[in-house]
């Protein structure tokens, strides 16, 4: 079995997800984007869970890898 990371970046534009072997290759990657609210000018707010459940729908199973 190879040796991998899960990588995840929280992005602004969603979550970008991505399993890395030791040599650091990106096996594969999967990105998902995520509503951005603007309350007042040169505001942005982002809902934790819904970046969450992005990060969850954004997984890579093993059939992927």
């Amino acid at each position: 079995m190879t040796e991998c990371v899960l990588s995840i970046d929280l992005g602004t534009g969603g979550p970008k997800v991505a399993v890395v072997d030791r040599r650091g290759e990106t096996l594969s990657w999967r990105s998902r984007p995520v509503h951005t609210t603007h309350p007042e000018p040169g505001g942005a707010e982002q809902d934790p869970e819904e970046m969450w459940s992005a990060v969850v729908a954004a997984k890579i199973g093993r059939a992927h890898v």
